[in-house]
């Protein structure tokens, strides 16, 4: 029955999703402290990134990964912009944030962002009127904002997977929001998640 609700989900959908998946094309870019960026090819034109937070490299702990939505990205960028201020020359930097992040990674965890097309560095408009019509677009394309959202967090995950020395016990996704929804369609691709936490 699983097999046959997974290729309803396919069909029905996620059909805008690409037939071929892109190559992945990695770069990883580690800060002296226990950041680690890494670029990954979503779909063209969207190369996007996500923020590792390791604590040590063989089997660690277990790994945390959080799917960013606009609101809880305007949370974390505060603290991504002391490691990454070329990346974020008008955010302006928390310390304070950034030592929580260190602290929690001292402490044994791992965590992980993923931050899918429309949100943080590739924000399409503020603008509500912009925003409908962007989603109109998409629609007329056979696909939503949404579903290429979820591919996103999709392929975030097959990043994850691939970043050389990174293991963990075992693997736990959240999401808040509207995120929630992005990451709940996107683990039923991972056999690899161990946990979902979903709020509000």
């Amino acid at each position: 029955a699983s097999a046959q609700w997974m290729q309803a989900l396919k069909d029905h959908v996620f059909r805008g999703w690409p037939k071929t998946e892109e190559p992945l094309d990695l770069k990883v870019f580690d800060t002296k402290g226990v950041v680690r960026l890494v670029e990954y090819n979503a779909q063209s034109p969207y190369r996007l990134e996500l923020y590792i937070f390791q604590y040590i490299a063989g089997e660690g702990p277990p790994m945390t990964i959080e799917v960013l939505d606009q609101e809880s990205w305007e949370r974390v960028a505060p603290a991504l912009a002391v490691p990454f201020p070329d990346r974020f020359p008008s955010t302006p930097k928390s310390m304070d944030l950034w030592r929580e992040f260190e602290a929690f990674t001292g402490g044994g965890g791992n965590f992980a962002f993923v931050i899918p097309r429309g949100v943080g560095p590739t924000e399409w408009s503020r603008d509500e009127r912009q925003r409908t019509h962007i989603r109109r677009r998409f629609m007329l394309v056979g696909q939503t904002a949404a579903a290429m959202q979820i591919y996103d967090v999709h392929r975030a995950l097959q990043a994850l997977n691939a970043v050389p020395n990174l293991k963990w016990s075992s693997l736990r996704l959240e999401g808040k929001g509207e995120s929630a929804f992005w990451a709940l369609y996107a683990s039923l691709w991972n056999e690899k998640i161990d946990e979902l936490d979903l709020s509000d």
